[in-house]
């Protein structure tokens, strides 16, 4: 019995040197585990807007006033005291301070105007300049744009997404108060009739009834559309004036 304790002692003793260096030779092998860290996300976030692209959906622009469009065409008037333009967004006439928007090209067009440095006869004030206040849609297609005044120094708007009149509307432009200088006729009573740039912004030829009162830069495919003043007629001012009697919406962004 003695003998086999004996025994028994002297192969743990001889055993537990090797034991130790194989332990050590686990731990010096120099093979790093990658621990996990629960307390970090397992992926990056995903914007609201990453998703949209990744899901393939198109994030189309909202009618209304744009804080961030201006004008940066000439300074030749359409209207009196007032150049304006209209077209895509993509446009030269128009400047973005934000990202250039989506807009839906079969129903919703760009406009843009500015006053300072436009020939006016009875501006009034130096300070006064131009901004945008909203649009009425006509049941018969046409769309009436109305600007009012503002002082430098004060928030000013002088562009927006608005509808896109109908195959025979037309796009118009006035004052809120008829004592306001801008957004008449150049000649003439009435309303500043802008045309309809139609099909052409979609990239087809324009009916030549759709773009009487516009001036077509840049050839029949695109291009960019510089209203000319027309002048509309007594019967046409009570047509729209019995419509619209309700006050312009003004839509911000």
């Amino acid at each position: 019995m003695r003998f086999t304790l004996l025994a028994l002692a002297s192969c743990l003793f001889l055993t537990l040197p090797a034991c130790k260096a194989s332990l050590s030779a686990e731990v010096n092998t120099g093979k790093k585990k990658k621990l996990m860290d629960f307390d970090k996300p397992m992926a990056e976030p995903v914007s609201a807007s990453d998703q949209g692209e990744e899901a393939g959906i198109t994030r189309f622009a909202l009618l209304g006033a744009r804080s961030d469009l201006s004008y940066s065409g000439d300074g030749n008037p359409a209207c009196t005291c007032l150049a304006v333009s209209l077209g895509k967004p993509n446009d030269s006439d128009f400047a973005w301070s934000a990202d250039v928007p989506r807009i839906r090209p079969l129903t919703q067009l760009v406009i843009a105007m500015k006053s300072k440095g436009v020939a006016c006869k009875n501006r009034g004030r130096d300070d006064v300049e131009v901004s945008y206040n909203g649009y009425v849609q006509q049941p018969n297609g046409d769309v009436v744009v109305s600007v009012e005044n503002t002082f430098s120094g004060r928030p000013t708007t002088t562009g927006a997404i608005i509808p896109k009149p109908g195959a025979d509307g037309r796009i118009y432009l006035r004052p809120v108060r008829s004592k306001l200088a801008w957004g008449k006729p150049l000649k003439g009573k009435g309303l500043c009739d802008l045309g309809n740039p139609g099909e052409s912004l979609q990239g087809a030829e324009t009916k030549k009834e759709n773009t009487r009162g516009t001036k077509r830069i840049g050839g029949s495919a695109g291009g960019v559309f510089q209203p000319t003043a027309q002048h509309v007629d007594a019967a046409g001012l009570e047509h729209l004036s019995s419509e619209s009697k309700e006050a312009p919406r003004k839509s911000n962004r």
